[in-house]
């Protein structure tokens, strides 16, 4: 069965690649708009005992609706605080690598990972990120066929993930040893840089 995230208030551009990113494993996607406190919908949902997702994608930026204060703080506040809360992940759109300052911020608020920008460039070691944070291994070959099928369509003469070299996190799902996979359970790959959880 899909496991499922709600991708809240990231632009669209972004949340158009995580989207058809995401559902290339298989995973329900339903994005919520800007306008939205997802904080009282969680807990409205939570209070009903209807299904929470999995996992929430939160733009960093967004501001809990006539408050100066970020969803991404009341959010990760609320996961925190209740049993079976979905794990939440922190997004910048606006940038291209988080600093370890950000991503320390982020943990000590109780996201589950800070990620930057998706992009051609990552796109395989974030998406990877996610589905092992829901438990399951990336399909590098179904991401790859479906981004590739989403930029010929907007852009029919681009060439995208074939001329880009296999990272060695891909490499590693792709082709997964049993103890390769137990190993990867124990880190997570952070700018590159193998980090114990």
């Amino acid at each position: 069965m899909a496991k499922v995230i709600w991708m809240a208030h990231l632009d669209e551009e972004q949340a158009s690649l995580w989207h058809t990113a995401l559902t290339s494993q298989e995973v329900q996607v339903i994005l919520k708009s800007p306008a939205e406190d997802l904080k009282e919908e969680l807990q409205v949902a939570y209070d009903n005992g209807v299904s929470l997702p999995n996992l929430v994608l939160l733009d960093v930026g967004i501001k809990v609706p006539k408050s100066e204060m970020l969803q991404s703080g009341s959010v990760c506040q609320w996961a925190l605080q209740r049993e079976g809360a979905p794990k939440v992940v922190l997004v910048n759109p606006r940038q291209e690598k988080i600093k370890d300052i950000e991503r320390a911020w982020a943990l000590r608020r109780g996201a589950s990972e800070m990620l930057p920008r998706l992009s051609t460039d990552n796109l395989v070691d974030l998406v990877s990120i996610v589905t092992e944070l829901l438990g399951r291994p990336c399909v590098v070959d179904l991401l790859h066929s479906a981004v590739c099928q989403k930029m010929a369509v907007e852009s029919p003469t681009a060439t995208f993930l074939e001329d880009q070299p296999a990272s060695q996190v891909a490499t590693a799902i792709k082709n997964p040893e049993p103890d390769v996979v137990k190993e990867r359970a124990k880190y997570v790959i952070y700018r590159g840089v193998r980090v114990r959880r």
